[in-house]
């Protein structure tokens, strides 16, 4: 990994089309951050599911450093598996991709983004104006909340 003092903060956002290099770095990613840690593996019937969904990536060169995906959700967006590499952590570069997603949204006629967010993540969707909605459930065996923000056209 990358020295947290020498990590660049310039990258580049993408949508990754599904299947291409960009979107397998950011399964590896997804895996890495938000699933090994809980010993949750893929199954390969989730990749066909995600055909028709948005791969948001930053990527800084050739490399992946960050990824969220936008499943349609009617009049919304519910945005999911949201993960930035360790070392970019602090530099943006989430927020940068949850912004970059609701303008997307907003092009496509959303008018909302939905989320459930791991209760370590709710200060940071709390800090792009995102609105917690009833009580703290259980999800992959962490607590989540339900949030929102509602985007406008």
């Amino acid at each position: 990994m990358l020295d947290k003092m020498i990590t660049p903060t310039i990258f580049e956002l993408a949508i990754a089309e599904w299947g291409s290099a960009n979107y397998f770095q950011s399964l590896a990613l997804r895996y890495g951050i938000l699933r090994r840690p809980l010993g949750i593996f893929f199954d390969s019937k989730g990749f066909d599911a995600e055909k028709n969904d948005i791969h948001v990536v930053a990527k800084w060169g050739e490399w992946v450093v960050g990824c969220l995906i936008l499943k349609d959700h009617g009049v919304a967006f519910k945005m999911r598996q949201v993960a930035v590499l360790d070392d970019w952590q602090g530099n943006g570069v989430g927020k940068k991709m949850v912004l970059y997603s609701e303008k997307i949204a907003r092009d496509l006629g959303k008018t909302t983004i939905v989320l459930h967010a791991r209760q370590s993540a709710i200060p940071f969707y709390l800090t792009l104006n995102y609105n917690i909605e009833g009580d703290e459930f259980e999800e992959i065996g962490l607590p989540h909340r339900s949030m929102y923000k509602l985007i406008g056209r």
